[in-house]
């Protein structure tokens, strides 16, 4: 990637000795591709990115009706001139635009933002009081912009994405009716008898850096499923635990297990 009089080689050819190809969005999500991310930054620039980060719930409270939330903090150049004195630099576009620099989320941000993405672009207010009334809003996106980053969250979530714990996902549960969309028909595990269901399930991982270079990250992942009627969004976040894939990728997997297996 060249940026100005800067030339920055290509990681994943040094660790492979291949690239990645052709990238559009679906496959961006898919493989996890910051390149594409911080030229999707540059192109739209700060203000706009910072402005539907905190439509989608960054930087701001959620209203859950539990003490203690925290707001996070979705960065700008306004921000950053007030709060730290300093110039905004396009440096900075390229981290925010793949969640890192000075972006502070908490993984139920984390969550009701991908829940934007399973219902259909409305943001929902959580809550731990299953009587409480239903508290969305319309966010206004474009169905068919909601339906790319859907397939590539579907597609991170199978073969050659990112969130292999999740490949295949399948449970043991006789009540599950395949439908062959949501519930898909699945051989029974090795030595068992038992029937299972395959679900399929749309995921985004993450492995955030701080502090010092060397040391650990932040392991991420968030997830829904089933597919196309999801029941169940599931964000997990390992504070120094690595890579989101390996570290946060079997927690969900085993938290939705108990749900579909219930």
């Amino acid at each position: 990637m060249t940026v100005g009089d800067y030339s920055y080689g290509n990681w994943y050819f040094g660790q492979y000795g291949k690239t990645e190809g052709a990238v559009d969005l679906v496959k961006a999500i898919k493989r996890s591709n910051d390149i594409y991310f911080y030229k999707a930054g540059e192109k739209i620039g700060i203000r706009i990115l910072a402005e539907w980060g905190k439509k989608f719930g960054l930087g701001a409270k959620s209203g859950i009706d539990l003490e203690g939330e925290a707001e996070g903090l979705m960065p700008d150049s306004v921000w950053q001139k007030k709060v730290k004195n300093e110039d905004w630099y396009l440096g900075n576009t390229y981290h925010t635009a793949i969640g890192q620099g000075d972006i502070l989320a908490t993984p139920l941000q984390v969550n009701t933002w991908t829940g934007v993405v399973a219902n259909g672009g409305r943001l929902c207010q959580p809550h731990l009081n299953s009587n409480q009334p239903e508290n969305c809003r319309d966010l206004g996106i474009d169905s068919s912009h909601l339906e790319v980053v859907a397939k590539g969250m579907g597609q991170a979530c199978s073969e050659g994405g990112t969130g292999w714990p999740l490949f295949n996902f399948s449970v043991e549960n006789p009540n599950l009716k395949t439908d062959g969309i949501n519930f898909l028909e699945a051989p029974p595990a090795s030595g068992s008898a038992v029937a299972r269901v395959k679900i399929p399930v749309h995921c985004k991982t993450g492995t955030s850096e701080f502090g010092h270079p060397d040391d650990k990250t932040h392991a991420w992942i968030t997830a829904y499923a089933p597919s196309n009627k999801p029941q169940l969004a599931v964000t997990v976040l390992v504070e120094e635990g690595g890579e989101g894939s390996s570290v946060a990728g079997p927690i969900a997997r085993e938290i939705l297990r108990t749900w579909f297996e219930r």
